[in-house]
This record gives structure tokens, C-alpha cells and sequence, in this order.
């Protein structure tokens, strides 16, 4: 697999969060997050609020509102990669509002002449019925007709797939039936056969089986980006267990490369 690059997702839900000035502390510090990101070169992918797609669906000025404040100030010192129409509300209650949402806001894009901005959406890989061996992958019943509608309008625009995608809950609710060292990329043998492809951790086969699903509804050509992966530093045994590995790991390495250079 190829990786176009690797990046970081910076929620906003939670507590005890620091400003973004110190978050970022090696770009731009400003007022908020878009301000700290100026003139450092990072490709943004920004989304809108989950509970805006309906406004956005229905009403054309909301999007272009919403265009004016979140994208035009920062077109000359922000280089984003995409914006998302929320995050994670396919399946849901949603689902046959995010492609009207999503034409808005290209439309509201187009007007303003940043139609070069691409527009999708985040999905969670749970949105797929199967999954494993990847080329089984297939979205579900309930959310395939919005997903064929999105997917033809990415298709059509050359605009990429969000994909969430975290082989730690797979792995949390199913820690009898799956190698650990398949979800944390250290397995050194094939886990996964999946006909004439082999398989040494998860994440490259969750990507493949989104692939699968796409071609099975003939957008095969869609380009998938997944927007948020990750495991967890602490909340449980499993998490715990694992970073303080890492922590380990991490220290005898620093200890050797010293080591090494003295």
C-alpha cells in the first residue's frame, strides 16, 4: 500500500483541552484553531458541525455563510485538502441529507470561484456489512442508496472518500478472536489470506475491504482518505498495557541511540 501522507486529527470534543495557541506551538500561534494552523504548510481537512448538515441541505446562503467564515480569510495562508459535511452521521438518521449538503456547499464554493476545494464526508468503517477478508468488504442495506448517491458525486468531481478508521474497537470487542499484534502493525507473518493477497495487520485491511465496497457499487475509481485512526494513550487495561509498552520501548531505543553516539 501506498501512503500519500500521514497527518494528525485535532478534535475539539472533550475536556481539560488546552487553547490551540499551546497545542500548536510549533506553527503560528493565534486566537483559534484555523489561525494557528496559517502559513504552515499543513493540509487542512475541516468539517463542518453535525448538527449544521440540515441547514446546509436545505439552504444554499448557509453555505456560502459558512464559506465566507470558515474558508475565505484563510485561503492565501491555509491549504485545505478537503472539507468534510460532518463527521460519522452515515449510518444514522442523516444519511439522505449529506448529499444535498455536500452539492450546497460545492455549489457555494464554485460561487465564490474555490470549486478547486474538494467536498466529502467522514464515514466510520462500521458503515460496512463486511468486512473481513477485505474483498468481501460491502456497505450495508441501510446506508448503500446514500453512499451510491455521495460516491457518484466524488466520482464525478474527483473528490476522495473520509474514511474513520481504528482497528482498536475491533480489536476491544473482540480480543479473543484477534491477534494483538495484528492491530498495533507488529505481526511479522500474514494474519489475514485473502485469496492471492496476504495480510500482517488490520488497518490495511480495513482500507482494502472500503475499496472492495466501492467497487461493488461501481466506484471503484474513488480515492480513499482516512481521516482519523489512532489507539487510545489510556481509558482501559488494553490501552494502558499498550502505551506503557510503548513508553518502554521507546525509552531502551533513546537509551541505545545514546548509547550508540557516545
Amino acid at each position: 500500500m501506498n501512503c500519500g501522507g500521514i497527518g494528525i486529527n485535532y478534535g475539539l470534543l472533550g475536556d481539560n483541552l488546552p487553547p490551540p495557541d499551546q497545542v500548536i506551538t510549533l506553527l503560528n500561534p493565534g486566537l483559534n484553531v484555523l489561525n494557528a494552523l496559517q502559513n504552515s504548510g499543513i493540509q487542512v481537512i475541516i468539517g463542518t458541525f453535525n448538527q449544521d448538515i440540515a441547514t446546509l441541505a436545505g439552504d444554499i446562503n448557509f453555505a456560502k455563510g459558512w464559506v465566507q467564515t470558515n474558508i475565505i480569510p484563510y485561503t492565501q495562508t491555509i491549504t485545505f485538502r478537503c472539507i468534510s459535511i460532518g463527521n460519522e452521521v452515515i449510518p444514522g438518521n442523516m444519511n439522505s441529507l449529506v448529499f444535498p449538503a455536500m452539492q450546497n456547499m460545492n455549489a457555494a464554493l464554485q460561487f465564490f470561484n474555490l470549486g478547486r476545494i474538494p467536498v466529502s464526508t467522514a464515514v466510520g468503517i462500521y458503515a460496512l456489512a463486511s468486512s473481513s477478508p477485505p474483498s468481501t468488504g460491502d456497505f450495508s442495506s441501510d446506508v448503500k442508496p446514500a453512499i451510491q448517491q455521495i460516491t457518484g458525486f466524488l466520482s464525478n468531481n474527483s473528490f476522495p472518500l473520509l474514511i474513520t478508521a481504528y482497528p482498536y474497537f475491533t480489536y476491544i470487542y473482540e480480543p479473543s478472536s484477534i491477534q494483538l499484534p495484528y492491530v498495533l502493525f507488529t505481526s511479522p507473518d500474514v494474519v489475514v489470506r485473502d485469496g492471492s493477497l496476504g495480510y500482517k495487520n488490520m488497518f490495511d485491511a480495513m482500507v482494502d475491504a472500503v475499496y472492495s465496497a466501492l467497487e461493488k457499487i461501481s466506484a471503484g475509481d474513488v480515492e480513499v482518505v482516512i481521516c482519523e485512526s489512532g489507539w487510545p494513550w489510556q481509558g482501559n487495561d488494553v490501552a494502558d498495557k499498550h502505551a506503557t509498552r510503548c513508553v518502554a520501548k521507546q525509552r531502551a531505543q533513546d537509551a541505545w541511540d545514546l548509547k550508540r553516539k557516545v
